[in-house]
């Protein structure tokens, strides 16, 4: 990698001008997320504001957004030619996150440069932002990384759940048990025991893209981002409890969850992925006690927006989520059992709903067993409400060429299958509110697969030249290089 950490990184962007330096005093409250929203809208670059309204002699001045913000960027974090396309992107994420690579512990590091302990810790320290106008507060956690230990194995979990500011020392933090932090919790509810946890904001790109993924149970999201980064990532131990985090950070938050009920405080409401709010009321959630701050010299805070939804272009954070999306799901379809399976994708603009598969048709059925692989995985819960399986012929990357199959190769009566009642969709919009309390925040989906690929019940026709479907009515290969040969002579 040419980079080793987040200022490497936006060093990086700098010289392939992709990052802009705000000088101009900006506000915490709104106008970071406007600009934010505006860079997004009118294809811009990452940004830094370094001059924050009350935040001018804090002991963070300084914020970056948007640094993930179009596929440029992604393939500059990965390590890759920046023209590399996104299917290019999702095939080699998939070959190098089969080679984990364990983190090296270190004694020290960057992020150990500043300590503050306990009775000091002050969050009003940081340039936290509102982003939106109805959001419940400013939101410390948006763009960082969560640590927490299984209290029985030891497996370490890295991941990324949003969490509102409520005073000095405290954040409340959307915690779903369906999350694999959420089981870490439920261990250390049963045994009435309050949660260690450690955040680490302004950490690598990589290590960001890796855990907003959802891999499943047992795997270290750290050597999944060495394996990323091709070297192992250095980490330290934390000041309070023996959480490891990357030594590299920026800013490092340490605490525990009380999770005991009576404990929890209203966060909420915030505008999430899909774009809109999922609910303008605020509920009790579990909080995050900070009992330890460390922090590099002159620290740069992050923070993101997280979605925009159908009026406006896909954010960073639906850009990298579509690559990671589709490495994990074709290896869950796979991991199954699914054979010919040829690309996948996650549209950028719709983060986890709608998901396109290609396969080598084989056999009666073999699209709904794309369909149910899929279904059947833990991370189903926010994946995979929409399944539309093609043939290999169709690119699932240009979504009129999925329609056009939809349009040519369906019979809607026989080829759309709707399952309902299924558990999903706890911050989808059309997800009624009072279902998503009846369901404890679960959410309800009607999950549907749309098989666009040929009816293999048809029988081959002399027509159709031995076909079991229409032919298509294309020049021959050998027609093709006998024209392409006499390209210029016909004048173009």
């Amino acid at each position: 990698m040419k980079y080793d950490d987040l200022r490497d990184f936006l060093v990086l962007l700098e010289a392939n001008k992709e990052l802009i330096k705000i000088n101009e005093i900006v506000n915490w409250d709104e106008e970071i997320g406007a600009i934010a929203q505006e860079s997004i809208a009118l294809d811009s670059a990452a940004f830094i504001c370094n001059r924050i309204k009350e935040h001018e002699n804090t002991l963070c001045r300084r914020i970056t957004m948007n640094t993930l913000g179009n596929w440029k960027r992604i393939a500059i974090a990965m390590g890759l030619p920046e023209k590399t396309s996104p299917r290019e992107m999702v095939l080699e994420w998939r070959k190098r996150h089969r080679n984990l690579i364990k983190p090296t512990l270190v004694k020290s590091g960057p992020c150990k440069e500043n300590i503050i302990l306990r009775k000091d810790v002050d969050l009003s320290q940081f340039p936290i932002p509102k982003l939106h106008a109805m959001d419940g507060g400013r939101y410390a956690l948006t763009w960082h990384i969560v640590v927490t230990k299984d209290p029985d194995t030891g497996w370490v979990n890295v991941g990324t759940y949003r969490g509102m500011t409520l005073d000095n020392q405290n954040i409340g933090m959307l915690l779903s048990p369906f999350q694999n932090w959420g089981m870490h919790a439920e261990k250390y509810k049963k045994r009435n025991l309050k949660m260690p946890i450690s955040v680490a904001i302004g950490v690598d790109p990589v290590t960001l893209m890796t855990s907003t993924t959802p891999y499943p149970v047992g795997v270290n999201e750290y050597e999944v981002a060495g394996a990323i980064r091709k070297e192992p990532l250095k980490l330290v131990k934390c000041e309070t409890n023996d959480l490891p985090v990357p030594a590299n950070s920026e800013i490092v938050f340490e605490g525990e969850i009380d999770l005991d009920p009576s404990t929890y405080r209203h966060e909420g409401p915030f505008g999430e992925y899909p774009g809109c709010y999922s609910s303008f009321t605020a509920s009790p959630k579990p909080v995050f006690n900070v009992q330890c701050i460390s922090y590099r010299n002159d620290p740069i805070f992050t923070s993101g927006l997280i979605g925009c939804g159908p009026p406006l272009k896909a954010a960073d954070s639906d850009l990298f989520g579509a690559i990671t999306l589709s490495a994990v799901t074709w290896d869950q379809i796979e991991n199954n059992g699914v054979p010919g399976i040829t690309d996948v994708w996650f549209d950028e603009d719709m983060w986890g709903s709608n998901v396109f598969v290609s396969i080598d048709k084989a056999y009666y059925g073999h699209p709904r067993q794309v369909a149910f692989a899929i279904w059947g995985a833990p991370s189903s819960f926010v994946l995979g409400k929409y399944v539309v399986v093609v043939d290999s012929d169709i690119d699932v990357h240009n979504l009129k060429k999925i329609w056009a199959a939809i349009a040519n190769r369906t019979n809607p009566s026989k080829d759309i299958l709707v399952v309902p009642r299924t558990g999903g969709g706890t911050l989808d919009p059309s997800t009624h509110p009072d279902i998503k309390v009846k369901t404890k925040r679960v959410g309800r989906w009607d999950r549907v697969l749309i098989d666009a690929t040929w009816d293999d019940t048809w029988e081959e026709r002399s027509e159709w030249g031995g076909l079991t479907h229409p032919p298509i009515c294309l020049a021959s290969d050998k027609e093709l290089a006998m024209i392409r040969m006499k390209w210029k002579k016909y004048g173009f």
